[in-house]
């Protein structure tokens, strides 16, 4: 795996120097962590505070742009946010004074998160492309390479936080503190050994908090705006960017209620979320929500008096304590909470399982 290294600015003098007080790290519990860097906030002053608590750093970070420019247009039609990202990192490393690796990940990324998003949309599927990057990519590829520079662990700047249970002799996901930016639930999918080996430096502070330490630490982070889902879409709209790389596959269709009466047409089912509401292209005077995705077919239904139910299929269920396959007997209570998209509230679900 092409690894470029070195990367670090000789000479300079650290922004951040550790700290060396009696209960330091670097004294007690020194680690050599690598910490993936986007060159956003969070990530940046995630590496900061590590580097604050007298740990050895590594910066690195997952090259996932296309590494010639003559392939860029065929692997990401609408371009790659990959090589302005990285360059922030080195900056904010440099200024760590830390060393700094990006490892080249395009080809798994293309495969494993860009094919896999295009996929789902086009079977009539919502995907989640940062859950199978984190598990696959920054959690999986990018961790083997850190551990071959001599890491014990990766952190990052997610809003989450890892305790280990002793009575359960398991690590457990938590919620980070700040609601607002919790980002838990993008984590799901992470097996107990990848939990063993992560840090979340971050799943304690308010989002104010880590702001104030950017200024506080002078962290050569810019003026970035927040980091988007679908980061290789470069902030188009997701449909563009499947039509763009599957024009002429993409097929007109029907919107239809559940009595089956036509309502309108569409430009092709990827177009389309189960639950959606907005965006439907139909005036009917009240609220309509999709319920159905049937190869060129859209089912709508309204919500006047009705009792609003959406049959959720997912082939990977996942819970830190365990792991739920559509394949295998599942039990019969299930106590938890779901949510269904980043900024709606958790909600207490009941299971109806058949095999």
């Amino acid at each position: 795996m092409p690894i470029e290294r070195g990367d670090e600015e000789a000479g300079r003098t650290p922004l951040v120097k550790p700290s060396k007080g009696r209960n330091s790290p670097m004294t007690k519990d020194r680690k050599r962590v690598a910490v993936a860097m986007s060159g956003g906030i969070d990530s940046s002053v995630a590496a900061c505070l590590l580097v604050r608590e007298g740990h050895e750093v590594i910066g690195v970070s997952m090259g996932s742009g296309p590494p010639h420019e003559s392939e860029r247009e065929e692997m990401y039609p609408s371009g790659c946010r990959g090589v302005s990202s990285v360059e922030h990192a080195r900056k904010v490393a440099a200024g760590l004074g830390i060393p700094f690796h990006v490892i080249r990940l395009e080809r798994e990324f293309n495969r494993e998160v860009v094919d896999y998003f295009c996929d789902e949309y086009l079977q009539g599927r919502t995907p989640n492309p940062c859950v199978v990057c984190n598990k696959k990519l920054k959690f999986g590829r990018l961790w083997e390479e850190a551990e071959r520079l001599g890491a014990g662990c990766i952190a990052t700047g997610h809003y989450a936080r890892v305790e280990y249970h002793g009575d359960r002799h398991r690590y457990l996901l938590r919620k980070g503190i700040d609601a607002r930016k919790d980002q838990s639930y993008v984590l799901f999918s992470l097996s107990q050994e990848q939990l063993s080996r992560v840090e979340f430096p971050l799943g304690s502070l308010h989002k104010d908090r880590v702001k104030e330490i950017v200024r506080d630490f002078g962290l050569m982070v810019g003026d970035r705006p927040e980091s988007q889902e679908t980061c290789f879409t470069l902030g188009r709209d997701y449909r563009c960017f499947l039509q763009s790389r599957f024009e002429g596959r993409i097929q007109s269709g029907l919107i239809v209620n559940r009595e089956g009466r036509v309502l309108g047409s569409h430009d092709g089912i990827s177009g389309f979320t189960i639950g959606q509401r907005r965006g439907l292209g139909i005036a009917a005077g009240y609220p309509l929500y999709v319920i159905d995705l049937e190869s060129k077919i859209v089912c709508l239904i309204n919500n006047k008096g009705e009792i609003f139910v959406i049959k959720i299929l997912s082939r990977d269920l996942g819970a830190t304590s365990v792991v739920l396959n559509s394949d295998l007997r599942l039990f019969d209570d299930l106590d938890a909470v779901a949510k269904v998209r980043d900024l709606t509230k958790v909600v207490r679900v009941s299971n109806s399982f058949s095999n």
